[in-house]
């Protein structure tokens, strides 16, 4: 099989919800299996292309159905026995519907979620001296087609998310995903 990105294109954020209401309403699947059929293909595709083998994962969540993909990543790498730390820019218990239902999966299944807060120091020192010498995959799951404001004023927990996210990624030379 050929490259499969050389036969797609990329969506407009418009087209996107287009395409995902097109899903929900003509073809009849609703947005949490959805959201376990992106969750699916996106670790195959991580998988598939950088391999799992001695490499770690942390995945960055944001509120909405980006997020609720997010969860639905972190908990199946977890079951296919990779290590996985998953850090929420909200208490999952706060979250709604479809991504409150795939972080309920992750706690289920074992997952730990590491919530923002103003005071990250303890969690990401844990992270680092954890990583040293390890290979890590990090996986931006905060925003997505639903996120309607300027990131330049995205709030404390947007802007929070978007600093975990780069500094993990510089301080542990990751590939972001």
């Amino acid at each position: 099989m050929g490259n499969v990105f050389a036969e797609c294109r990329i969506l407009t954020a418009a087209e996107m919800i287009a395409a995902e209401q097109y899903t929900f309403t003509k073809l009849s699947i609703p947005s949490r299996g959805v959201m376990e059929i992106a969750g699916r293909e996106v670790v195959r595709e991580i998988l598939e292309r950088v391999g799992g083998q001695g490499k770690r994962f942390a995945v960055f969540c944001g509120v909405g159905n980006n997020g609720g993909d997010g969860f639905v990543i972190g908990r199946l790498l977890q079951a296919r026995g990779h290590e996985v730390q998953l850090f929420s820019i909200n208490d999952p218990t706060k979250l709604k519907n479809d991504a409150k239902a795939a972080a309920d999966s992750f706690v289920t299944a074992g997952g730990t979620v590491h919530v923002a807060t103003s005071d990250l120091d303890k969690s990401w020192e844990e992270l680092y001296n954890d990583a040293r010498g390890q290979q890590f995959i990090l996986i931006d799951a905060l925003f997505g087609t639903g996120y309607k404001v300027d990131p330049k004023k995205a709030g404390e927990l947007g802007n929070l998310g978007v600093a975990w996210l780069n500094e993990a990624a510089n301080r542990l030379g990751a590939t972001v995903v």
